[in-house]
Order: structure tokens, then C-alpha cells, then sequence
């Protein structure tokens, strides 16, 4: 959790993490993550990028081969 905290906390429009939940499988992990949005960025944009960033870059630090990662939306944050 605080390697994801730490990946997060780089990318524009994500406030903090909400909730998250892995799951292991033969083939590797499957990572759902809840995230804080920040009102006024386009939230298809922001979670497609933490998707991505998060995908690449936990396999990079650990190498375990992420199966899959569900990221929601859960909370909107006006600051």
C-alpha cells in the first residue's frame, strides 16, 4: 500500500487512495484500487493514466506480473 501511495502521489488529478484489495493467482496479482479524483480533471483521463502508471510501474519495482488492475472512482474531492 505505500508503494502505491508512493506512485499515486505523482499523478495529476488523484488526491489519495480510497480503499484497495489484491489478489493472488497462479498467473500473478490482481490489484483493485479505489481513488480520490480531483474535481476538475477528466476523470476517464486521470484513471486510464493511474492504470497505466501503476500497471507498469509495480512490475518494474517488484517484478510480479500484474494480472489486472480495477481502479474506480470512488470519492470527488473539491479543494
Amino acid at each position: 500500500l505505500d508503494l502505491l501511495r508512493i506512485i499515486i502521489e505523482d499523478i495529476p488529478g488523484v488526491h489519495n487512495i480510497v480503499n484497495f484489495k489484491s489478489e493472488k493467482t497462479t498467473y500473478g496479482v490482481i490489484l483493485s484500487i479505489g481513488l480520490a479524483v480531483l474535481y476538475g480533471y477528466n476523470a476517464q483521463d486521470v484513471l486510464f493514466s493511474s492504470q497505466q502508471t501503476v500497471g507498469k510501474l509495480i512490475e518494474e519495482y517488484t517484478s510480479i506480473t500484474v494480472v489486472a488492475i480495477n481502479i474506480k472512482a470512488q470519492r470527488l474531492i473539491n479543494l
